[in-house]
């Protein structure tokens, strides 16, 4: 942003390291610890009439101290010339005629901004147009806060209040008489992060929880005891997102309260379900099964993490043991059962579990806690096989409260769209639809998860389900190998050899060398030529028939 020469000014700062904050009439919402109270500015350092209430400037700092000529003189920090500095609304008290003043911020604003080493430096104070420029309106703005509890009605109060105001990052904002304290932290101006906007009545305002509820729930599944493409086993890099999510908080000075469950799915064999202590409980496949869950935090303070990762680790250790052993009557220890794979889990069953602490949380409200947070950690890639009746109930519980669910993935990204429930209901048509009766309004002829069977013998087929309740994210954190983007990932193995060494050696598998049926330019010096001879290759291989992306990959 180039400068006009009409609308700039070069004044002296002044930065006030004890600044004295007043409270004004008629600013509801800034209270008497607002940095904004503390901004003077001379109006006689500027030209006659070029400052008057209500105008906006910005505040960047000048490469050039020393200049005196006009090409030198308003030359600023290429970083200024692309995002606004730290801009300020001209109010009736901040007008000052003060001598020897020109403009004083306070140091909290001048630590922000990089502008205490301007310290009775010049800088550029530059007067904005109306209207004001998209480059300094922010598109979002992050207001944070703890130890309190904000609803509906305080969030759209603060959001009306803020409008037509100047944000920047680090600004602590009051709401009237409530005294619902606020503090401002990422702004973003067309996607980009800035250190000041200016909020119009089109900005989103977000607000974030320092304090609020978690309830982080990782599944035991047979997976985790798998090893990873990097070398580590699944239950480790558990340890590793928990040791990350604990840091992340604590770098922060949040003070949630943390609820950790572990849950698996253990079946049985039909030899095995007749001697397993009750209650065992039958699939939709005809298999026994039984759920087990294990509270390893209960809305605890996370004063010590490093404890609560310790008993997490030994917990997980320690669950195999506990949940496919059992004792008979002779009291002898027998082992029974299996983990069931990710899949195949008791991950609606859990989730029924989280969503009770929304039935009534209007009862006996806790006003130092703001929002409730469901994270599921698995080993799978976050695909389900669920039961028709359990996702309908979940997902009406879900919309009803107005939550979502976090899942977060050990494995790596698979190739097709995630979340996924996999669940079995009847195939009709929509005109041989008998009425449903649902407490939500959904269109059941659509939604296949409201298709009921006429008859209990009635023939079912598979259906699919994204959940849009359900949020997947995946982590990955190597620690012994630098990241390279053109590093293959396999994203299949084989069963048997997953864990380095065959279940069964009684046949023998021969894999071909790529250099038998690969091109001479496949194996050569040129990195462009074998990379289109993979590409050939691949498509000459995986095409079993012809599609119009055949083509596409063959000549890359």
């Amino acid at each position: 942003m180039s400068p006009n020469a009409v609308d700039c000014f070069r004044v002296t700062l002044w930065v006030d390291p004890e600044p004295a904050y007043l409270a004004t009439d008629g600013q509801v919402g800034l209270d008497t610890s607002d940095a904004a109270n503390a901004i003077r500015l001379n109006p006689a350092a500027l030209e006659p009439g070029s400052v008057s209430v209500g105008d906006l400037f910005e505040i960047v700092p000048l490469v050039n101290q020393a200049s005196s000529t006009p090409e030198t003189s308003w030359v600023t920090a290429p970083r200024w010339q692309h995002e606004p500095g730290f801009m300020l609304a001209i109010r009736s008290h901040t007008l000052a005629r003060q001598q020897g003043l020109q403009l004083s911020i306070p140091i909290t604003i001048a630590q922000a901004f990089d502008l205490e080493r301007f310290n009775r430096h010049d800088v550029l104070l530059r007067k904005l147009p109306a209207p004001l420029p998209s480059t300094h309106c922010a598109d979002h703005v992050e207001l944070s806060f703890r130890d309190q509890y904000l609803g509906r009605g305080e969030m759209l109060r603060m959001t009306m209040m803020m409008v037509d105001s100047c944000a920047w990052a680090g600004r602590e904002v009051t709401l009237g008489t409530l005294k619902v304290k606020t503090k401002i932290g990422k702004i973003y101006v067309k996607g980009k992060r800035v250190l000041s906007a200016y909020i119009t009545p089109h900005t989103k305002l977000i607000f974030r929880s320092e304090s609020a509820k978690y309830y982080l729930f990782i599944q035991i599944s047979s997976e985790m005891w798998n090893f990873g493409e990097d070398g580590s086993l699944y239950h480790e890099k558990a340890i590793l997102f928990l040791e990350e999510l604990f840091g992340r908080w604590a770098s922060r000075g949040t003070s949630h309260l943390l609820s950790l469950i572990l849950f698996s799915r253990v079946f049985y064999s039909d030899e095995e379900k007749d001697d397993v202590p009750p209650p065992v409980l039958i699939s939709q496949d005809g298999r026994s099964y039984k759920d087990f869950y294990k509270v390893v935090a209960d809305l605890e303070p996370l004063t010590r993490p490093q404890t609560i990762l310790d008993e997490v680790r030994d917990e997980i250790s320690k669950f195999q043991k506990h949940a496919l052993t059992y004792t008979d009557p002779n009291g002898t220890r027998k082992l029974a059962g299996q983990l069931s794979y990710a899949p195949e889990g008791n991950v609606l069953e859990a989730m029924g579990i989280a969503c009770n602490s929304f039935d009534e949380h209007y009862i006996d409200r806790d006003l130092r806690r703001t929002g409730i947070s469901i994270v599921f950690v698995t080993a799978g890639t976050c695909v389900y096989h669920v039961d028709q009746m359990l996702l309908r109930l979940a997902t009406e519980r879900f919309i009803t409260h107005g939550v979502g669910v976090d899942f977060v993935s050990l494995a790596k990204i698979p190739l097709h769209v995630v979340p996924l429930f996999r669940f079995l209901a009847a195939d009709l048509e929509p005109n041989a639809l008998s009425p449903q009766t649902s407490s939500w309004a959904i269109d059941n002829s659509l939604n296949p998860i409201y298709i009921d069977s006429p008859t209990a013998q009635a023939q079912k087929s598979v259906h699919y389900s994204v959940p849009f309740f359900v949020d997947c994210s995946f982590f990955s954190r190597h620690q012994d190998r630098p990241f390279r983007i053109d590093r293959f990932m396999p994203r299949c193995r084989v069963p048997q050899f997953q864990n380095g060494i065959g279940e069964h050696d009684l046949t023998g598998i021969s894999i071909p060398l790529l250099s038998e049926s690969m091109p001479p330019s496949g194996i050569g010096d040129d990195p462009a030529a074998r990379k289109k001879a993979r590409q050939r290759f691949d498509a000459q291989v995986v095409d079993a028939s012809p599609t119009p992306l055949a083509p596409l990959r063959a000549t890359g």
